[in-house]
């Protein structure tokens, strides 16, 4: 008597419940389709969340589905991924791990499992937790002619130990990092119009848009002395030079770890614009009839002491959250103010 096969397939349910290598593996997969789609093979998301799908319940496909019966009866023949050690023992050749059964699964039961388990695929990123809280960075110097190793530690949890200085930096290091990589795309789309030293310059722009971003976000290990105690002791905290300072260990990042510092900023943008929809405004941009939804609501540091009573750089010190929340209070007052003067004028008539 035939008796089924139980499939357990454990698969995340949202961006926050992702591990580091299930996020490095979505933005592989993105990063890979991104690049090989072109004007005939346009990017096909579906497509795209059946690998992430595979990818991500650690199954290998071995034989892919017959097209010439229905579409209910076409399977995919697959077995669960082999762990890393074991290549190393195959090529070894002194041992040898049994590997996973073939087993098949029908189309309608991969898009059962994607429709259940990865509908938070389909919208933008929603990614609030930083996945790289330790990172070990490594750079040459020129001039003393060796190897320099420092460790680095990611934001908090939604950004709390961000300060207003530091947020706008990074805000602003982003939107360079935006317009450099678009001067450069232009350039590879019309090659012939430049040439290969401006190219290669704009690629080191891009480069080091990208680090300074990295630096902004990445607090290093420095020594500070402890107010009460009055002793020295090393910790991860944020300085207003990092940005210049740490820069250089985060030339050449790599682009599938870069990927996923995106998906984490995209996704944090998006809960600081449901959580203060004042402070953000759509403007059109050029060519676009979009435009950016995201684009902060810029007040000046004046105004900003205006309504808070404090000095500059009190504002840079507080944490930005503070500085939205009061911004946000700002906007609704104006906003109901303005409400109020249009119904006084409407009676008056």
């Amino acid at each position: 008597m035939y008796s089924p096969q139980r499939i357990n397939l454990h698969l995340p349910r949202s961006w926050n419940a992702c591990t580091v290598s299930e996020l490095e593996s979505v933005a592989r997969i993105v990063a890979t389709r991104s690049t090989q789609a072109d004007r005939y093979h346009p990017f096909d998301m579906s497509e795209t969340k059946v690998e992430i799908f595979f990818a991500l319940a650690g199954l290998e496909p071995l034989e892919p589905a017959n097209p010439r019966v229905p579409v209910e009866e076409q399977y995919i023949t697959v077995r669960f991924t082999p762990p890393r050690w074991y290549h190393v023992f195959r090529r070894l050749r002194f041992w040898r791990s049994p590997k996973g059964k073939p087993f098949s699964l029908y189309i309608w039961q991969i898009n059962s499992f994607i429709d259940q388990h990865l509908k938070w695929l389909d919208g933008p990123s929603a990614l609030t937790l930083f996945p790289y809280q330790r990172i070990t960075r490594h750079t040459f110097l020129r001039r003393l002619r060796f190897w320099r190793s420092k460790r680095f530690a990611g934001p908090d949890a939604l950004m709390q130990d961000f300060s207003w200085q530091r947020y706008r930096f990074a805000n602003d290091y982003m939107s360079f990092f935006i317009d450099q990589q678009n001067a450069y795309l232009r350039m590879l789309q019309h090659p012939a119009k430049f040439s290969r030293q401006q190219i290669a310059d704009a690629e080191k722009a891009v480069d080091l848009a990208r680090s300074m971003f990295l630096a902004t976000i990445f607090n290093g290990r420095v020594r500070t002395i402890d107010e009460n105690t009055q002793k020295f002791r090393s910790t991860y905290c944020y300085q207003s030079n990092q940005h210049s300072d740490n820069a250089i260990y985060f030339r050449r990042f790599p682009d599938i770890q870069w990927q996923v510092v995106l998906f984490w900023w995209s996704g944090m943008m998006a809960y600081l614009h449901k959580k203060y929809p004042h402070c953000f405004k759509s403007t059109p941009t050029k060519g676009s009839a979009n435009g950016n939804p995201l684009e902060l609501y810029t007040r000046t540091t004046a105004t900003m002491q205006k309504y808070t009573t404090l000095k500059e750089e009190d504002v840079n010190q507080q944490t930005f959250h503070i500085i939205l929340q009061h911004l946000e209070d700002m906007a609704r007052e104006n906003e109901e103010m303005e409400k109020i003067r249009k119904k006084n004028k409407s009676r008056k008539k």
